[in-house]
């Protein structure tokens, strides 16, 4: 490794989950050579150490430090570092699933004010301990940026297995609008960059007609309401500029001279952020149903629907006609 160092902290919108071109590095925590990191790496010519791990929470960080700091060869130095956390302390996978089945089955306005609450009372805390706690480690010196996280709705759901509704969507981007605020002031209080991803990916959310997150992926749900490798370019334009002690070099293509190594993946689970898909099928919704009189001929008829590749409005339809 050179001299200076990016090194790229937190969660699954860190390591680049949704990106693809993941590296073989004997962990579950989906690090892809196009995360935002490894892309400003690129650009920039400067070396990666990337210890983001998919599902990672405010306290799993320590460990990913730790990792940091065994992987660290001697002679190199830290420049900056960058990373996005807090979407999982507050629910994200959790919340999602909830909103994601139908009216009779999930309770997304719970869920929904539950993240509320947290984001509000708790999650400002352990931000404010996430970011000192780099900074004992790293200093003053280096580049510090918190990211944050995109809407991932704009207003319509277009797949067929879930049941948004346009209300469920707008009170997930308040949430995230709400995640944003508290992020700022706590980076802001800390002496950290907070860079507000929202405005980069407007026009690009889930069902737009060039989306730079993912939609549900039935085979590989891992991908599910990540960016994809677009939204991971938006990411490094967006963090990048916030990086001024990495050399500014002029670039034609992908530079050579830059690697990402990866460090031991920290995370209590790597699986915490995966959005469940709601299965009418199971006993659980089966007995959602019956709690609501829903008839079986209509839990037939909409399992029918996402089999036959029916829209969220087809469903929503079939949902609401008993």
């Amino acid at each position: 490794m050179g001299s200076e160092v990016l090194i790229i902290l937190g969660d699954s919108y860190s390591s680049g989950v949704g990106a693809g071109d993941y590296l073989d590095d004997g962990t579950d925590c989906l690090r892809s050579r196009n995360c935002y990191g490894a892309v400003i790496g690129r650009e920039r010519e400067v070396d990666v150490l990337l210890a983001a791990c998919s599902g990672a929470l405010t306290s799993d960080l320590p460990g990913q430090l730790d990792s940091v700091q065994t992987g660290l060869p001697a002679e190199a130095e830290p420049a900056a570092v960058a990373l996005t956390i807090g979407g999982n302390d507050a629910g994200f996978a959790r919340v999602l699933s909830e909103a994601a089945k139908p009216w009779w089955w999930g309770d997304s306005a719970e869920e929904i004010a539950a993240s509320l609450r947290f984001i509000t009372d708790e999650l400002p805390a352990r931000l404010a301990t996430t970011l000192a706690l780099i900074e004992s480690r790293f200093g003053r010196s280096v580049d510090r940026v918190l990211a944050g996280y995109p809407h991932l709705f704009a207003g319509t759901d277009c797949h067929l297995a879930t049941f948004f509704t346009a209300e469920e969507m707008y009170g997930l981007n308040d949430a995230a609008d709400k995640l944003a605020e508290r992020q700022a002031a706590v980076a802001d209080a800390a002496g950290w960059t907070f860079v507000d991803v929202r405005l980069a990916f407007a026009g690009h959310a889930t069902c737009t007609d060039d989306p730079w997150i993912h939609n549900v992926d039935l085979l590989d749900q891992s991908e599910s309401f990540h960016p994809t490798m677009d939204g991971q370019r938006a990411y490094a334009d967006a963090v990048g500029p916030a990086l001024p002690s990495l050399p500014r070099v002029p670039v034609v293509a992908a530079s050579p001279r830059s690697t990402v190594t990866c460090v031991p993946g920290v995370a209590s689970d790597p699986y915490r952020g995966r959005v469940r898909i709601p299965d009418l099928g199971s006993a659980d919704a089966r007995a959602a149903a019956l709690r609501h009189n829903i008839p079986e001929a209509t839990l037939r008829r909409l399992q029918a629907g996402q089999r036959n590749g029916a829209h969220n409005r087809q469903l929503l339809r079939l949902d609401s006609d008993r």
